[in-house]
């Protein structure tokens, strides 16, 4: 598994940080050598069901885009 004091790759999203696939936006839940294994924000994901059957996916580190946010950063922000 995953271990945060030694980074598999550089390039890699951390645990709970929220990527961007495709312009769709996603939580990481496991981090592994390759691939992160992510679940949608918003699931199911309008007009894409026959892409995206399932509420998980595994993406390749090349494939995503990170925000360098977390799932807790953005649900503490004081909305205006």
């Amino acid at each position: 598994m995953y271990n945060k004091s030694k980074k598999i790759n550089p390039n890699a999203a951390e645990v709970n940080e929220i990527i961007l696939y495709d312009g769709i936006e996603l939580t990481v839940i496991a981090v592994y050598n390759n691939s992160v294994v992510a679940e949608f924000i918003t699931y199911p994901v309008c007009g894409r069901e026959d892409e995206f059957p399932f509420e998980r996916t595994c993406i390749n580190h090349r494939n995503y885009q990170r925000t360098f946010e977390t799932i807790y950063k953005r649900t503490n922000r004081n909305y205006i």
